[in-house]
């Protein structure tokens, strides 16, 4: 019975330990999951905190969100990057469209300010159609040698109230056999100060033949052939010739356009033919008749008296779109 009882007694001590050694592992368990769980929030919330300040001051500075998505969405990388470049495109298309039409809207704004400059000026040819023009400036045959700055056109422009005086002048001659075949009248500051330019480089003598081979370029400005400022700018002073309508040529005036030498001075009588004398005569006292004063060394430079600018030195360029319709 004893032998019995102690086995019995064993048998329940053996239960007992156990169903207490596996609440032990079970409560083990539970308390290393708590653990776990901890860390893992743990973890998961110091994730979500910035480690460092300085990391946090680059992210605010990156302005390139492409480089951003494609950093964080390795997966959709290639899409947020295709359209970050489609919009990069669409406002570099932008760009440029604005861009284009920046140029547009200065030239326009310029030709409008010209124009305002221009008020009182016309056009030579629409002035007085039965004229002849060449506009050396324009041109190469010059004693510059080169198109000169502000000639953007071959066309001349004059003030209204030289251009009616001239057109007298031209109506006159007309029934004598002759009209006026004009060089030059309007010209810009800064032609003026093409010229000035040119006449400093005493090296650029291609022209020397032409227009004073017996001259040195160093003292032009001496003679007077070359100034800083010039009544062309004015707007009412013209160079001209005249031109005969029978032979279809210029008058023999003793000496060419442009000319630099003391065969050109207006009452110059050494060297010329009686008939040169008369053709220059004739010119001048027409010119003068209808109010124009000749130049001292030029026998082709003219001014008008009256004129309307007489303090204004004009720097708009030499084009048809300057001069207003109806001007």
């Amino acid at each position: 019975m004893k032998i019995l009882l102690k086995i019995a007694f064993l048998f329940a001590l053996s239960i007992i330990l156990v169903s207490c050694k596996e609440s032990g592992a079970s409560e083990d368990s539970v308390f290393v999951s708590s653990e776990t769980t901890a860390e893992f929030q743990n973890e998961s919330f110091e994730s979500l905190e910035p480690n460092d300040s300085s990391e946090q001051n680059e992210s605010s500075e990156d302005n390139d969100f492409s480089d951003f998505f494609e950093s964080n969405d390795p997966n959709g990388s290639s899409e947020i990057g295709e359209s970050s470049e489609m919009i990069n495109s669409e406002q570099t298309e932008s760009s440029e469209e604005a861009i284009s039409e920046d140029p547009v809207s200065i030239e326009e704004s310029s030709d409008e300010l010209e124009k305002v400059e221009a008020e009182g000026f016309v056009l030579l040819a629409e002035a007085i159609p039965d004229v002849i023009l060449e506009v050396r400036y324009y041109s190469t045959y010059n004693f510059v040698g080169d198109r000169i700055d502000g000639y953007e056109e071959p066309c001349l422009l004059i003030t209204k109230d030289a251009a009616e005086s001239l057109k007298k002048v031209n109506d006159e001659l007309l029934e004598k056999g002759y009209r006026l075949k004009i060089f030059d009248a309007y010209r810009p500051v800064m032609a003026v100060e093409h010229f000035v330019r040119w006449s400093k480089d005493l090296s650029d003598e291609k022209m020397k033949t032409y227009f004073y081979p017996d001259i040195e370029k160093s003292v032009l400005f001496q003679k007077g052939f070359i100034a800083k400022k010039s009544g062309h700018s004015r707007g009412s002073t013209v160079d001209l010739t005249l031109f005969c309508n029978e032979t279809g040529k210029e008058v023999d005036m003793g000496g060419t356009f442009d000319f630099f030498g003391e065969i050109s001075h207006t009452y110059q009588t050494e060297g010329l033919t009686q008939q040169q004398i008369d053709n220059r005569t004739l010119l001048r006292e027409t010119m003068i008749k209808y109010g124009f004063k000749p130049a001292k060394n030029e026998w082709w430079h003219f001014t008008l008296k009256n004129e309307p600018f007489p303090d204004t030195y004009f720097n708009f360029p030499v084009n048809s779109r300057v001069v207003k319709p109806n001007n």
